[in-house]
């Protein structure tokens, strides 16, 4: 079986539904999106920039989109956007915008309109006098220690469905074991899983395949919930590794929402799936394993960088798999 099949439920739903809420639209943001597609663009990045083009398209024409409405942009439109982004109304009053977001918002018109230019649409880029908004924003790490995660644990048990319970501990668990993306995670297939080699095969962005160690902790625990997963989910129609009670693919959102309530059942502070990622990353740090190799184990980009090095980190790879495996 192709190492792709099953594992596009999501994407085709996502342009199918793309598919309609630009129906209607300027002709030139499907073609954008078709561009993006064609050059394979992660389907939630082509959602993003879609998304943020069309609501600065809806800014600067006061909601009544026109054709060519890109062809009248200018650099004072585009500041004055940025200017509207600045802030934000929460339930809690108004906020002041995280630099990331404006910076994201940016980007994505940036790019939109290079892409417009290359093809002939316009002759000048706005963006080109407007600048990249500074991100003076201080990231602070944010993960859970080996006390949380055993309080974590032990609220994910409390599940009255057993199934359900075994479920969301071997996600968790296997998030922190590889310190996978939760989109590569949840996109994962039971075919996937070598235990005989103690590899997992895994599928990330613009399709990137790379193979993950995991150690016997995972193993045991990935092997009970598949025999579950056989037994109360039998008549599911998809290889997912972990499927939603609804009998389908387990979704980000659901899994999200999932990890937040265990939080406050285990009364430790909310996190996001990205944060076990980054509690796999420092577990690896505070062990000394050397950068190079936690950036390889993640996956990061800068992995091109590394891999005329991956033979001298085998062996680090290996501790890495042992480290990680004792997290849970």
């Amino acid at each position: 079986m192709n190492n792709v099949a099953g594992r596009l439920e999501k994407e085709t739903k996502f342009y199918e539904n793309m598919k309609v809420k630009l129906q209607g639209m300027p002709s030139i943001i499907e073609e954008y999106c078709t561009s993006m597609r064609a050059n394979r663009k992660a389907y939630t990045t082509v959602g993003v920039y879609v998304n943020n083009v069309l609501h600065f398209a809806r800014f600067v024409t006061g909601d009544n989109l026109t054709e060519d409405f890109y062809k009248k942009i200018s650099p004072s439109d585009v500041e004055n956007y940025m200017i509207s982004l600045e802030t934000r109304k929460t339930k809690d009053g108004i906020k002041r915008t995280g630099d990331d977001i404006l910076q994201s918002r940016w980007s994505s018109l940036n790019t939109f309109f290079e892409w417009a230019m290359k093809r002939g649409y316009i002759e000048k880029n706005p963006m080109g006098v407007v600048n990249r908004p500074k991100n003076n924003t201080e990231h602070q790490v944010k993960y859970l220690s080996k006390a949380e995660i055993n309080k974590l644990m032990r609220a994910v048990d409390q599940n009255p469905n057993k199934a359900m319970a075994l479920r969301n501990k071997a996600a968790i668990s296997l998030a922190l074991a590889t310190g996978l993306r939760v989109s590569a995670l949840l996109n994962m297939n039971v075919y996937d899983i070598d235990f005989e080699n103690s590899l997992i095969k895994v599928i990330e962005k613009r399709q990137k395949v790379r193979d993950i160690y995991i150690g016997e902790n995972i193993k045991v625990m990935l092997q009970e919930w598949i025999k579950v997963r056989n037994d109360v989910f039998a008549d599911v129609d998809t290889a997912a590794l972990f499927v939603s009670q609804k009998r389908e693919r387990w979704s980000v959102d659901s899994f999200s929402e999932m990890l937040e309530n265990s939080c406050a059942t285990a009364g430790i502070k909310r996190i996001t799936p990205h944060k076990l990622r980054a509690s796999a990353a420092c577990a690896l740090a505070k062990a000394g394993v050397p950068v190079k190799a936690i950036a390889k184990q993640l996956g990061h980009s800068s992995t091109q960088v590394t891999m005329r090095y991956i033979d001298v980190f085998e062996e680090d790879s290996e501790k890495a798999k042992g480290i990680l495996d004792n997290l849970f």
